[in-house]
């Protein structure tokens, strides 16, 4: 599938209805399609296979199509070079806090925060 990625130069409404949309190329649908698999095929030995890699559909837990489309969408609209979308406030948090802080340092939050 070509990908069609409208940048800052078009107007917001433009890049809300246009990005990532385009021709599927298995289907020929003018639209992507909503994938309503969790899981994809594997390669016969999937022995070596990088199983937290984002790139490639493995199960939906580690991402899926319909996740790209719209991480692909939110960037455009955000202005963005990338975008990730998660499935909940604790997994967002959880991803936060796990990349960008290192042992000792101190996060100030809200006493209704709910952490796992």
């Amino acid at each position: 599938m070509e990908k069609h990625t409208f940048g800052k130069e078009y107007g917001f409404q433009t890049r809300a209805v246009h990005t990532g949309n385009d021709v599927d190329a298995e289907t020929g649908a003018i639209k992507r399609p909503i994938t309503m698999a969790n899981s994809y095929a594997l390669p016969y030995d999937p022995s070596d296979l990088n199983w937290s890699s984002a790139g490639k559909n493995l199960y939906t837990r580690n991402g899926g199509s319909n996740q790209q489309y719209l991480q692909e969408k939110l960037a455009s609209l955000e202005g963005g070079e990338d975008c990730i979308v998660l499935a909940s406030g604790v997994a967002a948090l959880s991803g936060l806090f796990f990349a960008l802080l290192e042992s000792g340092d101190h996060v100030v939050f809200s006493s209704v925060t709910y952490i796992a």
